[in-house]
C-alpha cells in the first residue's frame, strides 16, 4: 500500500510541478511565435542588422559613430535606429544625427534640438 503524503508535501510537490511546468511552457509558447523572440531558445539566433550612424557638429564637419560601443550586448528586440535617433543628440552634442538603418534604406537626418 502507498504511503499517504501530507497536506505540506502535496502542496511542495504541486509548486515544484507548477515551476518546472513554467519553465518549459514559456519557451515551448515562444518557440511557435515570430522569430526571433524574447524568451525563447531562438532569442539570440538572429541578430539585426547594426544601422550606421554619423553625427553632424556645428561647424559642419561629420563623423562617424561607432554603433556597437553603444550597445554592450547585441539582442534581438531592439530597435537599434530608433535607439540611436532617440539619444545619440544627448550623448554626442551633435546638431544633427544621420542614421542608415540597414544597407537598403535610406539614410534618415534627425536635427538635435
Amino acid at each position: 500500500m502507498a504511503a499517504k503524503l501530507s497536506p505540506r508535501a502535496r502542496i511542495i510537490g504541486l509548486l515544484a510541478v507548477a515551476f518546472l511546468a513554467f519553465q518549459v511552457a514559456i519557451p515551448t509558447i515562444a518557440l511557435f511565435g515570430p522569430r526571433p523572440s524574447r524568451f525563447g531558445w531562438h532569442m539570440y539566433s538572429a541578430l539585426p542588422p547594426v544601422p550606421q550612424a554619423w553625427i553632424v557638429r556645428s561647424d559642419g564637419s561629420e563623423q562617424a559613430v561607432e554603433v556597437t560601443s553603444y550597445f554592450v550586448v547585441p539582442r534581438a528586440e531592439l530597435d537599434y535606429a530608433s535607439a540611436l535617433r532617440d539619444r545619440l543628440c544627448a550623448v554626442s552634442g551633435a546638431v544633427e544625427v544621420r542614421v542608415r538603418p540597414d544597407t537598403d534604406s535610406p539614410v534618415d537626418s534627425i536635427p538635435c534640438t
